[in-house]
């Protein structure tokens, strides 16, 4: 997936979203974005059976839209959120969509977590669609 390459090469990861209030961070975000779409950090094992976030972090928050956690076959599906709604999707790999990328930087201690004590979002940067 290009979007997890070009996170990972300039600046850390694709963005995890592990709250209410990161949720509404890249709902924001995701207004501007000139895809339908925006990738997050969330990709599906089919081996496993189970959607995890490419940072490692457990999925304690999740925003699926009611028909957007349907997997087909086992092609290789990744989190998205939606532009309008803020819900997630689970879409191709292959299509081209803007993304969130996280930074290195401070550390954010957020009250709602879900097992951690801290979520570290340390500052994002949101990147328009790579042209292939």
């Amino acid at each position: 997936m290009e979007a997890l390459q070009y996170c990972r090469e300039h600046h850390v990861d694709l963005v995890s979203v592990s709250s209410k209030q990161i949720q509404r961070w890249v709902e924001g975000w995701a207004k501007g974005a000139s895809s339908p779409h925006v990738w997050l950090g969330l990709r599906y094992s089919c081996n496993l059976g189970f959607w995890f976030w490419v940072n490692g972090r457990t999925i304690c928050y999740d925003n699926w839209a009611s028909d957007g956690e349907r997997q087909q076959g086992c092609a290789r599906r990744v989190g998205a959120v939606g532009r309008d709604g803020g819900q997630w999707f689970s879409l191709e790999e292959a299509d081209k969509l803007n993304f969130i990328c996280t930074n290195e930087g401070k550390s954010v201690c957020l009250p709602e977590v879900c097992v951690c004590v801290c979520v570290y979002l340390v500052g994002c940067v949101f990147v328009r669609m790579i042209s292939s």
